[in-house]
């Protein structure tokens, strides 16, 4: 069963990164962590099964009206999609800002298809913009 926690920094470091997350596999340390808890208005959540973090979101805010919203899966997370993506579709209803921009990779069809699902647009390709320069497609929800 999965249960839904507040994020916690020492989250990261025991969540192993799906295929196209892998290359960020690094930078999943207890600091980064922290960084993205400190971020203005930061809300996140983890995903727990058994109580081992398969998935974690949330979203911090750029500036007032303008937020990016993040997440970090496991494979194990894609099984339970359908709970995962419940939360998710909540959470997201529940962010304050007027724009709320997210990233996927550009070849990932299924991360766009949850993007779509969860109310974003896709708006364009970023080049060059992951860690290990990879194109990244850029959504955005407005209200």
């Amino acid at each position: 069963m999965i249960e839904f926690v507040a994020f916690r920094a020492a989250h990261l470091p025991a969540l192993k990164l799906q295929a196209w997350q892998a290359s960020f596999q690094p930078e999943m340390t207890e600091e980064f962590g922290r960084e993205m808890l400190a971020q203005e208005n930061s809300r996140a959540y983890t995903a727990l099964f058994n109580g081992r973090p398969i998935a974690c979101a949330g979203a911090f805010e750029l500036w007032p009206g303008r937020a990016y919203l993040w997440s970090f899966m496991s494979d194990e997370a894609l099984v339970h999609m359908r709970e995962i993506h419940r939360y998710a579709r909540k959470m997201v209803s529940k962010l304050p800002w007027q724009r709320v921009e997210a990233y996927c990779d550009a070849r990932h069809a299924a991360g766009a298809r949850w993007l779509l699902h969860l109310g974003f647009e896709f708006e364009c390709v970023a080049r060059k913009w992951s860690i290990d320069g990879r194109d990244m497609s850029q959504f955005a929800r407005v209200s």
